[in-house]
């Protein structure tokens, strides 16, 4: 499992001129990701897959109106797989207190989140699908991976990632006007962390408005746009990938 580099963070925080509280959010935003992929791109394996597929060949298994097929499903899946494979970089390029870096990652990423989406959108997980999901969740737990509920929450985390992006680098901001207010001129060393906050500070509100936009972009592709609210959202885009109760 991936784990926070902090040799690597230290560096990226003397990059950018960020120290004691107003470095808690980049913090977090590299912790973030690393759960991210940890926890849900990286969560279900090929066999994983392969058993919750097998629950469509039950001979007991009705697929009811609305629910998740097994084609779709195994879509769902070489989708997510695509993603994930191309999500590292972007956690390589967040040790680099280059916001700008992390935007165009991101626009690279846009074309395997949209493909991801529309393969989503409105799906109901098949109660037996889940049941199946939770016997394979309990064996991970006891290899130390973290319960994370049923199947639509590895499979709704994608979806709700980008919005995440952008209350995230709102925060850092905020962190980094903090910073800068509180810098004491009397300071040798405060014109170079000055400088370096301002540059950062620049890339950073660059980075806010890709990741706007892109957002943007999304609620246009779903056909239903959304004004994020600034406290994070439940579950954006549509409610998608709905579980039905175990029967």
């Amino acid at each position: 499992m991936l784990t926070l580099n902090d040799i690597d963070l230290t560096t990226a925080l003397t990059k950018a001129g960020l120290a004691g509280k107003s470095s808690y959010p980049y913090k977090e935003l590299l912790t973030s990701e690393i759960s991210y992929c940890n926890h849900f791109l990286f969560f279900l394996n090929e066999d994983d897959f392969k058993a919750l597929l097998k629950v469509y060949d039950g001979r007991y298994f009705h697929l009811q109106k609305g629910e998740m097929t097994q084609a779709q499903l195994r879509a769902i899946f070489e989708a997510l797989k695509e993603l994930r494979e191309h999500q590292q970089s972007f956690l390589k390029e967040l040790y680099e207190p280059d916001p700008q870096r992390w935007l165009q990652c991101l626009f690279d990423l846009n074309v395997y989140y949209q493909a991801y989406f529309k393969l989503s959108l409105s799906l109901v997980v098949p109660s037996k699908v889940d049941l199946k999901f939770r016997e394979i969740q309990a064996t991970k737990m006891k290899a130390h991976y973290p319960q994370v509920g049923a199947l639509c929450s590895v499979l709704i985390a994608p979806i709700q990632r980008l919005p995440r992006y952008l209350l995230l680098g709102r925060e850092l901001l905020k962190a980094v006007d903090k910073q800068q207010a509180e810098v004491p001129s009397t300071q040798t060393e405060a014109p170079l962390t000055c400088d370096k906050l301002l540059a950062f500070k620049q890339a950073l509100v660059v980075y806010l408005k890709g990741i706007s936009f892109l957002t943007q972009e999304i609620n246009t592709m779903m056909e239903e746009p959304l004004d994020l609210p600034e406290e994070e959202p439940s579950s954006p885009y549509l409610q998608p990938l709905k579980r039905k109760r175990a029967l």
